[in-house]
């Protein structure tokens, strides 16, 4: 595997980007130890990344482009949240192999495109000014790119194929740090920094990652007719997964909102800088959790329930030694650590970083608690269950934002994800305990 170093430059002119060749579809699945390294690698690497992009802004420009940044992040992940579908997830799950690629890869395509429309119109409706509703065009077009990057990472995650993935993050973070440091250093501005980042990762996406799902598409090619009736039923059959993944968004960043609206993009940069730390438990959550779906979704398939709550008993005692960890870690060291990172104006709010740390834990254990009730294709039940949560971290941030500021961004945030918690374990149980009665997954 290559070192973060060694992927960090441009690849050699007429060379393609290195792709995972001995993984071809007749190859056997890696095993699941293999998977979450490769995952874990490639997520480290590329949440890192993420993270260093949001420092780089800090060190180059201030907490104001901090903010203008993470605004843009907040109006647009709901929005490409939803019209992808989380069809990733379907993709994953799909043992059956109910769909073809041609039908997935027309719903997202057509989803990217209602979601940049979208995006369009949201900006040109609201009441920033010109360069920041260009930040959030810049930033919806990378979701886009991103979203696509997505869909051929179903493919090769369907067939365990997690080195793939893992490559492809290994080359887009380092290229987006690199392209957000160079804009900034060069005087471009915010707006030149994410239309740089866009541009890297649509580079990786067209030399990378068609080029490794392609084995597993010959059954499939990209220029069959679609199915259109097909394509209808993955809409259906998705939509509550869109809704879901629009209101996890939604309530990550109501605060957000609620914080830009009270005390100004300042304030919302130095409270996305803080929350960025949890990046480094995400990484972990997201590594272990795309490895373990596909075993997770077997074993529901398969019925054996034993297997199924042996492994996740396993992911929720990683979530709670990760976020103790990141609490031990803040309540010592969170003001030394802030300065070093962001700087002294940051260092001076070490007790949100606290709070936040606490909230990573509840939405650890929250994540893994819903990767299970994906695995068993229990889509529809999310629904009102993120709903709730969503409606509660509204009512909160109304209620305790006007008050405490960043704190109480942060403890409405905690007090969704508890409730979050707690339903989705009751669903989640009532769910196996249909599944061990006969019921169809």
């Amino acid at each position: 595997m290559r070192t973060a170093s060694s992927i960090g430059a441009a690849p050699p002119a007429g060379r393609h980007l290195p792709t995972d060749g001995a993984a071809g579809p007749h190859a056997p699945p890696s095993p699941l130890r293999e998977n979450f390294a490769w995952t874990f690698a490639g997520n480290t690497v590329y949440a890192g990344c993420q993270w260093a992009i949001v420092v780089v802004i800090a060190k180059l420009a201030s907490p104001e482009a901090v903010g203008t940044f993470a605004l843009g992040a907040a109006i647009t992940a709901p929005v490409f949240l939803f019209a992808g579908l989380h069809l990733r997830a379907s993709q994953v799950t799909d043992a059956a192999r109910r769909f073809a690629f041609a039908e997935y890869r027309a719903v997202r395509v057509a989803g990217m495109a209602v979601a940049l429309a979208a995006v369009v119109a949201i900006a040109a409706l609201s009441s920033y000014d010109a360069p920041t509703r260009l930040v959030v065009l810049a930033v919806g077009a990378s979701k886009a790119i991103e979203g696509m990057s997505d869909l051929y990472y179903g493919v090769l995650q369907q067939h365990e194929r997690m080195r793939a993935i893992a490559v492809s993050l290994l080359w887009r973070g380092p290229l987006a740090v690199l392209a957000v440091a160079a804009a900034l250093w060069a005087g471009g501005g915010l707006l030149l920094a994410v239309t740089a980042l866009a541009a890297s990762w649509a580079v990786v996406l067209l030399v990378h990652d068609r080029r490794a799902a392609a084995p597993f598409l010959r059954a499939s090619p990209l220029r069959r007719p679609v199915d259109r009736r097909a394509a209808a039923r993955i809409v259906a059959v998705c939509l509550p997964l869109g809704l879901v993944m629009m209101l996890v968004s939604l309530r990550t960043n109501i605060p957000r909102y609620f914080i830009q609206d009270r005390a100004g993009p300042g304030e919302l940069g130095i409270f996305a800088a803080l929350s960025s730390l949890l990046i480094a438990g995400n990484l972990v959550i997201g590594a272990l959790g795309q490895a373990a779906i596909p075993r997770l979704a077997r074993y529901s398939h398969e019925g054996d329930l034993r297997a199924f709550r042996r492994l996740l008993a396993f992911l929720l005692a990683v979530a709670v030694l990760l976020g103790g960890a990141g609490l031990l870690v803040a309540a010592f060291a969170g003001a030394p650590l802030l300065r070093a990172l962001f700087g002294a104006r940051y260092a001076g709010r070490s007790d949100v970083l606290v709070a936040l740390m606490a909230v990573g834990l509840l939405s650890y254990a929250a994540s893994f608690l819903g990767y299970g009730l994906t695995a068993m294709r229990r889509f529809t039940v999310q629904l009102p269950l993120f709903a709730g949560s969503t409606l509660a971290c509204t009512g909160a941030c109304l209620w305790l934002v006007p008050a405490q500021g960043l704190m109480g961004g942060a403890w409405a945030w905690g007090a969704s994800l508890l409730i979050e918690l707690v339903a989705t374990a009751v669903v989640l149980k009532l769910a196996l305990r249909r599944r061990a009665a006969g019921g169809v997954p």
